[in-house]
């Protein structure tokens, strides 16, 4: 019996897929974004309403007692930020019949009702900071709705609060005219625009798909950036595109497409050459955009070749994608279309790929942010 060592290397490749009739929501961190700091650190929202009285578990109040809570948690948020050194507001609910009209209490009820009651876990939430040079937060929604006695703003009440987890950010005077005007509205929660959407994605994920395109990101983390760098992550982005083109052309032979052959078939079908955007900064990214899965296949096996040593084939990709739901297929087109485009590819050149890429990512500190684990099984044979 001889024994055979398999490679195999578990990627996730945490891409969100958004589907096309799928919202975006901004959350306001309170009057003033006073609780923009307690957002951040605590990694839950809130709406700035102390001493409401919400029952979570069940349904939304009937809309004229929700007004009443609401005009009662105004007078408790008062007495906080007056340090309650004022008289503490009555607490019973009746005292308040007849004192919330206006359309205000209307703007704040449909808020109260849409982030903790319609709005699912995994929703894509948006939260502005204070000023131009201050982040734009952009999370998912974790789990229900649940109360915390914890709120630093203010200690002592039951607040509902959602958890999230916070997927990136961007400083608000990078964003466009448009979207920097959007974030400044008041409401508490309200839907970002449409044709916004894609501007937060890009800042959000490192990967996502929407409207038809996939997007993947490789981060820069080192200031050096030089044209060889380029060209080593350029030549196994391309050679990666090329052996996928090739397996659209039919091309079946093990090991029998190089960099050549790749680059020559891209050249015959310009309709498969990803678009690469390369912002070099410290830190700077590299976006690689295509309306075919390519993005995710070159993220992955860039992911790949950075942890195999010496540049080994593995024998299996295990996927995962931890930013969908378990029955997503996402993950497992991304890996059959990996091993398939690295089943055409050459071993000497595969090597020499894996090569660029470790040499890129020495220099410039280039990474996809996909976590990978590698596993080595041993299999008797005859």
């Amino acid at each position: 019996m001889a024994a055979a060592d398999e490679l195999i290397v578990e990627v996730d490749i945490a891409t969100r897929v958004v589907a096309d009739d799928e919202d975006i929501y901004i959350v306001r961190p309170g009057a003033g974004y006073a609780l923009y700091n307690e957002f951040k650190q605590t990694d839950r929202v809130f709406l700035d309403f102390p001493g409401l009285g919400l029952d979570i578990n069940r349904s939304v109040p009937e809309a004229s007692r929700l007004r009443e809570m609401i005009a009662r948690s105004m007078l408790v948020r008062e007495w906080h930020l007056d340090e309650q050194q004022s008289p503490e507001p009555d607490r019973r609910i009746e005292s308040y019949d007849g004192r919330a009209k206006g359309r205000r209490f209307g703007r704040y009820a449909a808020a109260i009702e849409k982030l903790y009651y319609d709005l699912p876990a995994g929703t894509i939430i948006v939260v502005p900071g204070p000023g131009l040079l201050s982040d734009v937060l952009i999370g998912v929604l974790e789990g229900k709705p649940h109360l915390a006695t914890d709120i630093q703003a203010y200690p002592g009440e039951r607040m509902p609060v959602r958890n999230v987890r916070w997927m990136g950010k961007k400083q608000r005077s990078e964003f466009s005219d448009e979207v920097r005007e959007r974030l400044g509205n008041s409401h508490p929660v309200m839907v970002l625009d449409r044709s916004m959407r894609e501007e937060i994605l890009e800042a959000g994920f490192d990967r996502f798909v929407f409207e038809g395109q996939f997007y993947a990101r490789l981060e820069t983390t080192k200031a050096e950036f030089s044209t060889l760098d380029d060209y080593n992550i350029q030549s196994f982005v391309n050679f990666v595109a090329g052996a996928m083109a090739a397996r659209e052309e039919g091309v079946q032979q093990a090991h029998s497409i190089d960099l050549d052959a790749a680059l020559a078939l891209l050249a015959q079908h310009r309709e498969l050459v990803p678009e690469l955007t390369v912002n070099i900064n410290s830190p700077g990214f590299l976006r690689i955009i295509s309306d075919r899965i390519a993005p995710l296949v070159i993220a992955m096996l860039f992911s790949v070749a950075i942890v195999v040593p010496a540049g080994a084939q593995p024998s299996h990709i295990v996927p995962k994608n931890s930013a969908a739901a378990p029955s997503d297929p996402c993950a497992v087109n991304v890996a059959t279309e990996a091993m398939g485009a690295m089943r055409l590819m050459g071993y000497a050149d595969w090597k020499r790929a894996c090569e660029k890429a470790r040499d890129a990512q020495s220099s410039t500190g280039v990474r996809t942010n996909m976590s990978t684990k590698i596993h080595h099984t041993t299999h008797g044979k005859q």
